[in-house]
Parts: C-alpha cells; structure tokens; sequence
C-alpha cells in the first residue's frame, strides 16, 4: 500500500468514526441525556485533531505522482457527504438543545422573580426593596448550571 494510500485510509477511518460520535450525541440528545455526552465530546475532540490532521497530510503530499486507489477515493468521498451531513445534524440538535436550556433558564428566573417579589433594588439595611413601597424581603440566591 502506498503512503497516500495509507494516509487516506486512515482519513476514512477517522471519518467513520467521527460519524458515529457525532450520531451518538444527537441520539442522546433526543432521548434528553445530555450527562452521557462527556465522554463522547471528549473523543469527538481527539478525532477532529487527527481528522484535522490526517487531511492536512494528505493534501500536502498532493504534489506526489501517486494516486489513491479508484476505490478508495471514492469510498473517502462518499464518507466525506455523510460526516459533512452527520455534521449539520448534530449542529442543529446541540443548538436545539442550547435554546431549550435556555428558555428553560428564562423561564426559572422569571419563576424565581416572580416568587419572591418583583425587585426595586437594595434598601439600606442590604434587604432587597420591592416596587410599590412594599416591604423589603431577603436577598434570594440562585445558582444555575449552565452546561450543556
């Protein structure tokens, strides 16, 4: 096998398997996991430097009178259309998941405000003022985490 051969066999590999981290977050996104998603985002990062990688060598050595094999081009090729499809899937299933969490976030808060006394500020004494002159009431803290 020629090097090109074998530099574009490695770039099919890491296609592939690239395709199926990118469909398993959408698949977790959809059944609403988003805690099982480390790990994959974790080899998703790993692929990408080597996929990354992989086609910088293979665009560089171009220059060689070595073609790839028929076959391989054009299994490479047709990985190449499904990762760049596969790719769009998942940007469109995380930036869904991002808009749900936040106008689920929006919604928490508007909640917590609502709850607690619509706010004027502080008073003297560090007491939260509520509007119409009511009386001030605690400070209340919220802490959300906003990790996808």
């Amino acid at each position: 096998m020629t090097s090109r051969n074998k530099d574009a066999r490695e770039l099919l590999t890491l296609t592939t398997r690239l395709i199926d981290v990118l469909r398993g977050e959408i698949e977790l996104l959809r059944h609403m996991e988003p805690n099982r998603m480390q790990e994959l985002q974790r080899d998703k990062v790993v692929l990408a430097a080597a996929y990354e990688s992989a086609v910088t060598r293979l665009k560089t050595d171009m220059e060689e009178s070595e073609p790839v094999d028929p076959d391989l081009r054009k299994d490479l090729q047709a990985a190449t259309e499904v990762f760049h499809k596969a790719l769009r899937d998942n940007e469109r299933a995380l930036s869904a998941a991002r808009e749900t969490s936040q106008r689920l976030l929006s919604h928490i808060v508007a909640e917590v405000e609502r709850q607690s006394g619509h706010s004027a500020g502080y008073v003297a004494s560090g007491a939260v003022a509520t509007i119409a002159g009511g009386r001030p009431t605690a400070p209340l803290s919220v802490t959300l985490d906003q990790r996808l």
